[in-house]
């Protein structure tokens, strides 16, 4: 299974501003670009917990006035044999176990082209994030 519009690393030179670092120019398609305009900009900042699922039937029903329509009613349940994180296949406590810290733009680029990405404060890093 693949996933779609993963976010990519993308090159960014950006200045020093109280507010955190502000783009200038970026990287895109092999050609360092200026950004003309940011349109945009916002911050999300989130914690997270992985909880592992499985999903098992637990009954089909069949309406009377229309036998060959059913419909399967399913339950997400944590699994039987406890709870693990998928990373680290630490046990799942409920606990806060991951957190966003990021500073998104919506930029025009000097040659028309919108995109938009973001800052990792915690990775200090910039991603390209298509929709």
């Amino acid at each position: 299974m693949k996933a779609l519009k993963v976010p990519e690393p993308l090159a960014v030179e950006a200045v020093d501003s109280p507010d955190g670092p502000r783009p200038r120019w970026v990287v895109w398609r092999g050609k360092r670009r200026a950004i003309a305009s940011v349109d945009d900009e916002w911050q999300i900042d989130d914690e997270f917990s992985v909880f592992p699922f499985s999903v098992s039937p637990k009954r089909i029903v069949e309406p009377p006035e229309s036998p060959a329509l059913s419909v399967s009613i399913r339950d997400a349940r944590p699994r039987d044999q406890g709870l693990y994180d998928r990373e680290s296949s630490a046990p799942a406590t409920g606990e806060p176990q991951g957190e966003i810290s990021r500073r998104y733009f919506a930029v025009t680029l000097e040659n028309g082209a919108r995109l938009t990405f973001y800052y990792d404060w915690i990775d200090r890093t910039w991603w390209a994030q298509r929709y």
